[in-house]
């Protein structure tokens, strides 16, 4: 299929070859340079999303791309980047009839969530460029037994990142979907962490008219107690959030991880090109509530 021609492989090509290479792929996709933003000409780029895994490694990035330099010409540079993953976390009400089931609660709701992954395997929402749409999520869970009579559910857009420790760094989320822009509540949440300027707390940040603010909670009333009123920028037409010069020590988590989530504008979410949609049931909530 790519002989010995010397010519320069379509993104079309890249796929395949990877595939090939690397078949533990949930979904690739592969584009050129100048689609980027900002451009960058002379290159394709590849963002692959493993399938029980967030990112590939290093090892394995290299294994890929010592390969698809055979097929390349010198004025073409392939580069794998990191998927952009949101992860679409539900908050669902759910309320049913118990005289008109057998089912306990507990069973119910495990009906419920074997459907949503059902819909989610057979429909066009976890890929690259995927489409969340939130009626028919809420049809599925009021259609996975005759007892539920309705449900309520809410959603939220969720990022990891990963810090870079002991060094000032900026920061930038891209969620390319509109933010939630209410002044009486906040549209953004991020999971606790340590800084070097504050180690004896944990620190969070949230959003304040279009401002990101680093604060501590009070250890006695629980009260926000703001440390830094300018760590950053929103975006809440754009959906991006900006941290600058943050000395970040620890994470949220083992891996160090942090969770920053949004509320989004509008409950349909769209993933564009090389971000991947991933709606994360693990972390969504199904509360059963007895009429």
């Amino acid at each position: 299929m790519y002989g010995a021609q010397n010519r320069a492989v379509t993104a079309v090509d890249y796929s395949a070859i990877v595939k090939r290479v690397y078949p533990n792929i949930a979904d690739i996709i592969a584009y050129g340079g100048e689609n980027a933003d900002p451009p960058e000409y002379g290159k394709v780029k590849i963002s692959i999303k493993p399938t029980n895994s967030a990112y590939i490694s290093s090892y394995t990035k290299k294994i890929i791309l010592d390969e698809l330099r055979k097929y390349s010409v010198a004025s073409v540079i392939p580069e794998i980047v990191d998927a952009s993953i949101i992860y679409v976390e539900l908050y669902s009400n759910i309320f049913y009839n118990q005289s008109v089931t057998n089912l306990s609660a507990d069973s119910l709701k495990t009906k419920i969530i074997e459907n949503i992954a059902k819909y989610i395997a057979s429909s066009d929402t976890e890929k690259f460029g995927g489409k969340f749409r939130y009626s028919k999520i809420v049809g599925v869970v009021d259609s996975s037994d005759r007892s539920i009579k309705s449900n309520l559910t809410t959603i939220l857009m969720r990022k990891d990142f990963y810090p870079s420790l002991n060094n000032n760094a900026y920061y930038e989320l891209c969620f390319n979907n509109p933010f939630l822009n209410d002044s009486t509540t906040n549209a953004m949440s991020s999971t606790g962490f340590v800084v070097q300027k504050y180690p004896s707390y944990t620190v969070y940040l949230e959003d304040r008219s279009g401002k990101i603010v680093l604060y501590r909670l009070d250890s006695q009333t629980g009260e926000k107690i703001v440390l830094n009123q300018n760590q950053g920028i929103i975006n809440y037409v754009t959906g991006e959030i900006q941290v600058f010069d943050l000395n970040i020590i620890k994470g949220t988590f083992s891996d160090n991880r942090i969770e920053i989530r949004v509320k989004p504008e509008y409950n349909d979410i769209i993933a564009k090109r090389e971000i991947f949609l991933d709606i994360d049931i693990d972390h969504s909530s199904f509360t059963l509530i007895q009429e």
